[in-house]
């Protein structure tokens, strides 16, 4: 969580808008698995395949 939080404004230049969107399902990831994080990445509606694809290799 440290990380996150000292990361944010990296994340931000980066990712811009999206970097919150992003936090989410890695952070139901660490509580539930693989399948929160699909769970949450669905429920935001990021509809980026190639940002999923980047997020799962992320947390894999």
């Amino acid at each position: 969580m440290v990380a996150t939080i000292a990361l944010v404004p990296f994340l931000c230049d980066v990712l811009g808008d999206a970097a919150w969107k992003i936090a989410g399902p890695h952070t139901g990831t660490y509580i539930g698995g693989s399948v929160n994080f699909l769970a949450l990445w669905t429920g935001i509606e990021i509809n980026n395949p190639d940002l999923l694809a980047a997020a799962n290799a992320v947390d894999n």
